[in-house]
C-alpha cells in the first residue's frame, strides 16, 4: 500500500545568508547562476543551503514579502555559463 498525503498549506522556507551569483535582477526577474550541487527547493531532510533559502533572505534584505517560484533553464552545455 503507497499513502500520498498532499497538504494544502506550504512549508516556510527558512531565510538564509547564501551567496548568490546575481546574472540580472529587476522587479518582475531574478536570474541567478546556480551551483550544480544546490538544490531548489528545500526537502523535509534538507532545509537549509538551497536556492529558495538564498533568494528568500536576498528579497527580505529588500524589504520584500515574495513567494520562491522557479523556472529551470536547462541549456545543452550549461557550463558555458552566461554571456553579456
Amino acid at each position: 500500500m503507497i499513502r500520498v498525503d498532499i497538504h494544502n498549506e506550504d512549508q516556510p522556507v527558512i531565510p538564509q545568508d547564501i551567496s548568490l551569483n546575481i546574472l540580472f535582477e529587476d522587479e518582475h526577474i531574478l536570474a541567478v547562476n546556480k551551483p550544480s550541487d544546490m538544490l531548489v527547493h528545500p526537502v523535509s531532510h534538507h532545509v537549509l543551503d538551497t536556492l529558495a533559502n538564498a533568494v528568500i533572505y536576498h528579497w527580505q534584505l529588500q524589504g520584500h514579502n515574495i513567494k520562491f517560484r522557479s523556472v529551470s533553464r536547462l541549456d545543452k552545455d550549461p557550463y558555458k555559463g552566461y554571456k553579456r
